[in-house]
This record gives C-alpha cells, structure tokens and sequence, in this order.
C-alpha cells in the first residue's frame, strides 16, 4: 500500500480498472519484495564473485537487487502494467 500511495497514477489506475490489479500486484512484488535477503548455507565449495567459499559458509541472497531493476527510464510502472499478471515462482523454500 505504501508503495502505491507513492505512485498516485498507478493507485488512480487500480482504483479505476479492476483488471490491472493482478499487474500492479506483481510489480509491486518486483519492486518491493518482503524478505529483501534471504540466508543460505553453502552445501559444496562454489566460487561467487571470484572468491571462494567453502561447504558450511553462510551467504546472502539478495532478493532485493535481484527482482528490480528501478530506472523508470527503463521500466516505467505504465509500461508493466499492461503485462497480464503472470504466476510468481518460488525462488525461496526452506
């Protein structure tokens, strides 16, 4: 809610049209995922971002940085809205 009550276009269009809600809810997902890091353990030695990391380190995913890219030059929320609401994967099962 707080992210549509900052873009007051995209909560006209919601309030107007129905069907762009499943839209605006996955960009709004996108945008503002609720877990912005996720912890895993490191199960076999794997080199991320050139460094090593041994069986047993723990690492951060970054669901945050992952999902969005913010530029609205290049993804403006207009232009993600007219996508139909497509269904989320599970990226995260513990």
């Amino acid at each position: 809610l707080f992210t549509l009550l900052q873009q007051p276009d995209v909560m006209r269009l919601a309030t107007a049209d129905s069907t762009t809600i499943g839209s605006i809810v996955n960009e709004t997902i996108r945008l503002e995922p609720s877990l912005p890091g996720a912890p895993r353990t490191v199960i076999e030695p794997v080199e991320i971002g050139g460094i090593e990391r041994p069986v047993g380190s723990l690492v951060l995913l970054a669901t945050a940085t992952a999902t969005a890219n913010r530029d609205p030059s290049t993804i403006p929320w207009v232009s993600v809205l007219g996508r139909s609401p497509v269904t989320l994967p599970v990226l995260l099962e513990g």
